[in-house]
């Protein structure tokens, strides 16, 4: 697997009553060790979709004069380009 530069997608079962996990094993080979990273994969039920509010329509979030100057300081003390 390791020299053909391919994984091995699997799944996993602790027994007959637990749920299935899918996943893939990907070799890794050190100087001191050879060994496979798991790495768990997700069924498409799994996976959810959040709607959240547009953050430029919640008038919490929007900046005041000040804190937008403060903001471009804080940007431009941060700029590395100007020797002193």
């Amino acid at each position: 697997m390791y020299d053909a530069s391919t994984v091995a997608i699997v799944r996993k079962c602790f027994s007959e009553r637990s749920s299935s996990e899918l996943c893939f094993l990907r070799p890794h080979i050190a100087h001191d060790h050879i060994c496979m990273y798991y790495v768990k994969l997700s069924f498409a039920e799994d996976l959810r979709e959040f709607d959240f509010d547009n953050l430029d329509a919640i008038k919490r979030n929007q900046l005041n004069d000040e804190q937008l100057k403060t903001i471009d300081n804080l940007i431009t003390t941060m700029n590395l380009t100007h020797a002193d």
